[in-house]
C-alpha cells in the first residue's frame, strides 16, 4: 500500500481538519492547481500499479466539483501512458480548477462523453472510476446524481473511487443506499474516521494513500489538533518500530517467547503461532502443548523448544499446570497464551489462572480470550497485555452481539480496552488497536486474503515475538498488525484473494520484516 505519508506519522481526521490542510497548503503558497495535478497524477500511477490490465476502455466518471478536476487529471495522466480511457462529465457549471483540467484533458485527446448511458456502452472496460463527489458529501444523493450513481452501482464493474465512494459521509460513515461498492479507494491526505466506520467501510475496498502535495509540517500540526487522537499506522509508523539487531546479539536478546498453545485437532494453531513468532525476529520460541499433539507440533516447528503436557481426556491441557508453567514464563521475555487451545472446562479454568498473574508481558488469543465467558471469570488483564479478539469474541467477552461490535468497531474496541485494563486489537476491516490510556490506532495494510483458519494465529505469533523484543504492549500489537497486513498484500500477486493459507503467511512476515529494516 502507498499510504502517501512521506515518512511522517499520520493521523485519521474528519472533513473539516482535510479542509483546513488544504486550505492551509494553499495559503502557504501551493497552488490549488498543482495540488490537484499531484493528487490526479498520483491516483493515476496507483491505478496501473492495481488495475492496469485492461481489455478495453477505463471509463471515469467526473462531477463538476474539485474532484471531478482530480478524475480529469487522472483520465489526462491514463491517456499519456498509453491506456484506453474516456471521461462521462456530469452537467453544469464545473468549478474553475475543474473547468481548467477539462480543457487539459480535452487538449490532450481524452475523449468527453455527456451523455452516461450511453458512455457505458460505447466504452466497454472492465474498471469505472468514480470522481463525482469525493469525500465531502453528507446522505441523501439528489437528483442528477441518483441517476449517475445507480448507472455506476449496477454497471457490473469494478469500482476505483477517488476520496470516497459517491454517497458516504466521511465524517459519520452514513452511506446513501444506492452507494456503489468500490474495489479500492484512493484517498489524498490524511484518511477520514468516517471510512472506518460503519456502514461506509463496507463500500470503500482497499485503501490506497496519495499524497497531493500538503506541506508536512501543515499536516502534522492540523493532525495534532484533531480530537480524538487516532493513528493511522503505516509503513513509516511500523519502520520506525520494528526492532533492531544488535552486532552482539544472541537468541535471549533477540527475545525469547513461551507459547501455550494447541490442543488434539489444533496442532497447527500452535506451529503457525509459533513459525511467525520465529519470522518476526524471536531469538528462541519454547512451545508448551498437550502431550497427545507435542510431536506433531514439533515436527512442524522444528526450531521451537517443544514441551508435552499433561492432558485431560479429550486433548486440552488439564488441570494443575499453572504454577509449572508461570515458572517458565518468568525465565522468558513474554508469552502467549490461547492458540488453539480447545473449550475443555479444565482448560478454561487453566488459561484464566495463568491470566491473572502473568509475570511478563503477553499476548492472549482465541480460546484463552472464550476461557473468560466459559467460566464466567471478570474481564481484567495487566496493562502489559495484548488481547487479541476477532468480533464474536469481543461480543462474548462484552455481553453483546457480533453485529452490535461490527456496526462501531472503533467504539467498541476503545470501551473494551478501558474496561479490561489491556491494549485490545480487534481483527478485521477495519483493524481497531485500542490502549486503556485512550491511545487509538486504526491498521493501514491487510484485507479479505487473511480471512482464512490460522491467520489469527500467525498474528498473535508476531505480536508475542515484538513484545518479547522489548516493544510496549501498544506498539508491538500495532506494528505485528500492520506488517501481517502487509504479508498478506505482498502474496495477492502470486495467490489472489482467495488462494492464500495462513502457513504462507510467516516467510512473507520476514520479508516484510526485511522491507522495514531497509527503511531504518
Amino acid at each position: 500500500m502507498n499510504t502517501g505519508s512521506g515518512g511522517i506519522e499520520m493521523q485519521v481526521v474528519d472533513n473539516a481538519t482535510a479542509r483546513r490542510i488544504d486550505a492551509a497548503c494553499i495559503a502557504a503558497g501551493t497552488a490549488a492547481l498543482e495540488l490537484m495535478e499531484a493528487a490526479g497524477a498520483g491516483a493515476a500511477e496507483e491505478f496501473l500499479q492495481r488495475c492496469g490490465e485492461e481489455d478495453g476502455t477505463t471509463l471515469i466518471f467526473c462531477g463538476r466539483g474539485n474532484n471531478g478536476g482530480d478524475g480529469l487529471v487522472m483520465a489526462r495522466h491514463l491517456h499519456l501512458a498509453g491506456h484506453p480511457v474516456a471521461v462521462f462529465r456530469a452537467g453544469g457549471d464545473a468549478s474553475p480548477d475543474c473547468a481548467t483540467n477539462l480543457e487539459r484533458a480535452r487538449d490532450c485527446g481524452v475523449r468527453i462523453e455527456v451523455d452516461a448511458a450511453s458512455a457505458l456502452v460505447d466504452n466497454p472496460g472492465r474498471w469505472l472510476v468514480d470522481a463525482l463527489l469525493g469525500s465531502g458529501f453528507s446522505p441523501p444523493l439528489r437528483g442528477e446524481l441518483t441517476h449517475l450513481v445507480a448507472l455506476l452501482r449496477d454497471a457490473g464493474r469494478r469500482i476505483f473511487a477517488l476520496d470516497a465512494p459517491t454517497g458516504i459521509d466521511a465524517d459519520t460513515g452514513d452511506a446513501d443506499a444506492l452507494t456503489p461498492v468500490a474495489a479500492h479507494t484512493v484517498i489524498f491526505g490524511p484518511p477520514r474516521l468516517g471510512i472506518f466506520r460503519a456502514p461506509a467501510r463496507a463500500h470503500c475496498g482497499r485503501l490506497v494513500l496519495v499524497d497531493p502535495g500538503f506541506d508536512p509540517a501543515i499536516v502534522e500540526a492540523e493532525c495534532a489538533a484533531f480530537t480524538p487522537s487516532v493513528e493511522w499506522v503505516d509503513q513509516p509508523h511500523a519502520a520506525s518500530r520494528w526492532p533492531d539487531r544488535v552486532v552482539d546479539a544472541h537468541k535471549y536478546k533477540a527475545g525469547s517467547l513461551l507459547i501455550v498453545a494447541g490442543s488434539a485437532g489444533m496442532s497447527g494453531a500452535a506451529a503457525l503461532a509459533a513459525g511467525s513468532a520465529h519470522r518476526a525476529g524471536a531469538g528462541l520460541v519454547e512451545v508448551l502443548t498437550p502431550a497427545p499433539v507435542a510431536a506433531v507440533v514439533d515436527t512442524l516447528s522444528p526450531e521451537s523448544l517443544v514441551r508435552a503436557l499433561a492432558a485431560t481426556e479429550s486433548g486440552g491441557f488439564a488441570s494443575g499446570l499453572a504454577e509449572g508453567i508461570l515458572q517458565r514464563a518468568a525465565g522468558r521475555s513474554a508469552m502467549l497464551l490461547g492458540c488453539g487451545v480447545g473449550d475443555d472446562p479444565d482448560t478454561a479454568a487453566l488459561m484464566v489462572e495463568l491470566c491473572a498473574a502473568l509475570p511478563v508481558p503477553a499476548v492472549i488469543d482465541a480460546d484463552a480470550l472464550n476461557a473468560f465467558d466459559r467460566t464466567d471469570s471478570p474481564r481484567r488483564f495487566p496493562g502489559n497485555c495484548v488481547l487479541t479478539p476477532h468480533a464474536a469474541e469481543l461480543a462474548r467477552l462484552t455481553g453483546s452481539s457480533t453485529a452490535a461490535i461490527e456496526s462501531d468497531r472503533i467504539a467498541a474496541t476503545t470501551a473494551f480496552a478501558a474496561e479490561s485494563g489491556a491494549v485490545v486489537l480487534l481483527k478485521g476491516a477495519p483493524t481497531v488497536v485500542a490502549g486503556p490510556d485512550g491511545a487509538l490506532a486504526l491498521i493501514g495494510s491487510g484485507g479479505p486474503e487473511l480471512a482464512t483458519a490460522g491467520s489469527g494465529d500467525v498474528l498473535a505469533g508476531v505480536v508475542g515475538a515484538l513484545l518479547a523484543a522489548g516493544l510496549s504492549a501498544m506498539d508491538a500489537a500495532t506494528t505485528a498488525a500492520w506488517v501481517h497486513g502487509r504479508a498478506g498484500e505482498y502474496l495477492l500477486g502470486d495467490l489472489g484473494t482467495c488462494g492464500l493459507i495462513a502457513s504462507d503467511l510467516p516467510l512473507e512476515i520476514a520479508r516484510v520484516g526485511r522491507d522495514l529494516e531497509a527503511m531504518s
